[in-house]
């Protein structure tokens, strides 16, 4: 990549630093072998999770707080992505041994005293612009090459204290290790992606103004509402348009190469024109038919007044939802002082059992969901924030969910933020700016 005065090379993002640090050089031929199935200029980009910073703190919640902020982060580097005229496809067909050898997270003696790194996923980036069609797999025979470079740097440790053993986390991050290679690929048209709706992604300063600026909101003020065209909006965005082939599909939608999951929950308080109550947003209008199939057979189900006829939002349960969303939300009053807050509905049967790899896949997408919805609060002028304590017992007793087709994975909540005076917003990466 230009740029990079070391040439080919993996390299690990050091936030603080707000730079890259060489991890290992890839031979020009290696590397060539690698990434010549992608177009020119084309880089990988790939997380990874150290799951004892959450565990810390959250205990076993961690693993699922982890893959909710994959998800967000593929979002981010979508958006970011689209806003430079770039490309970015997961290539979810690969293993994750294959992705460990290619990090180095699987090797012993760079982790010697350091908590470990969690392999979660790969995408490729590349120019907007020409036709391509992009594998969604690594050869794991180049990969492997790859991993017998010169590597550079050890990870360093985080806490003075052993981490506390949590051996359910371990158990199901083995349990859900994708072992197996699709052979897949996606083909994207000369031109750029289907363009979004959505402000948020214009290319200028617009842009950047809106991502720099999001925040989780730490309260709300229980009164703000906003119109339903605004809601309407909101709610469009994080529709990916299933008619459409992976790489027509809107931003972000089109980094994923898989149809929806995620369905939407919404208990609405405050929204003008609407009446509140409990509504439900089928993301993939197929699955309407799975949707009532599971639910109590007597909800009637009533399609939103004034809605786009290409928003399946639909009404089941009228009446003030304020305090059932805050109960179901472990009692926390944000889920109630909203305009709306809502719950994710999993497909979750029917795809863990595809694989049990689906299951922190699940979690990407539902995070994806949030980091959409949290830049359209943001561009609608109030503010949202992700709730991971919920209640998914009780959220499935609502509409009397049946076993385990659907399952509440994820929570959220917009509104007008009180803003906590004791917060100070710095310039990023000050310290950086003052040495040079």
């Amino acid at each position: 990549m230009q740029g990079l005065s070391d040439g080919h090379g993996l390299y690990h993002y050091a936030p603080h630093d707000h730079g890259l640090e060489l991890r290992v050089e890839l031979p020009t031929e290696e590397a060539t072998r690698l990434l010549g199935t992608f177009p020119a200029d084309a880089c990988l980009l790939a997380f990874t999770s150290i799951i004892w910073r959450e565990a810390w703190k959250y205990g076993e919640r961690a693993f699922r707080y982890c893959h909710h902020d994959v998800g967000h982060a593929i979002g981010a580097a979508r958006i970011a992505a689209a806003t430079l005229g770039w490309n970015l496809a997961l290539l979810d067909g690969t293993d994750q041994a294959t992705l460990a050898s290619l990090l180095g997270v699987n090797r012993e003696e760079d982790f010697a005293d350091a908590e470990r790194e969690h392999c979660d996923c790969v995408a490729v980036v590349w120019p907007a612009g020409e036709a391509a069609t992009i594998p969604l797999w690594l050869d794991p025979a180049a990969v492997q090459a790859l991993s017998q470079g010169r590597w550079h740097g050890r990870a360093n440790r985080l806490s003075h204290d052993a981490p506390v053993p949590w051996e359910i986390i371990d158990d199901v991050a083995e349990a859900t290790r994708k072992t197996s290679i699709e052979h897949q690929s996606v083909t994207f048209s000369r031109h750029t992606p289907s363009p979004t709706p959505s402000e948020i992604l214009k290319r200028g300063p617009e842009a950047g103004t809106i991502i720099r600026q999001r925040r989780s909101a730490v309260a709300l003020d229980g009164k703000t509402s906003i119109t339903a065209a605004t809601f309407y909006r909101m709610l469009t965005r994080v529709m990916p348009r299933v008619e459409r082939r992976q790489s027509d599909r809107p931003v972000p939608w089109d980094a994923l190469p898989w149809d929806p999951a995620i369905h939407l929950l919404l208990f609405v308080h405050r929204v003008e024109g609407l009446t509140p109550g409990v509504y439900v947003l089928v993301r993939d209008p197929a699955k309407l038919p799975l949707l009532k199939n599971a639910m109590n057979p007597h909800i009637e189900w009533v399609f939103a007044p004034n809605c786009p006829e290409n928003l399946p939002l639909y009404g089941i349960l009228e009446g003030d939802a304020q305090r059932v969303a805050a109960q179901v939300s472990c009692h926390q009053d944000i889920a109630g002082d909203s305009a709306f807050s809502l719950g994710m509905l999993a497909e979750f049967e029917g795809r863990v059992k595809q694989g049990a790899w689906w299951y922190p896949r699940l979690f990407w997408e539902s995070g994806l969901v949030g980091q959409v919805l949290y830049l359209e609060a943001e561009a609608a002028g109030v503010r949202a924030t992700g709730i991971g304590c919920f209640f998914d017992d009780p959220v499935h007793e609502i509409v009397a969910l049946k076993d385990y087709t659907f399952q509440s994975l994820y929570h959220f909540t917009t509104g007008g933020p009180i803003e906590d005076p004791r917060l100070t917003t710095l310039p990023p990466y000050a310290h950086l700016e003052r040495s040079t």
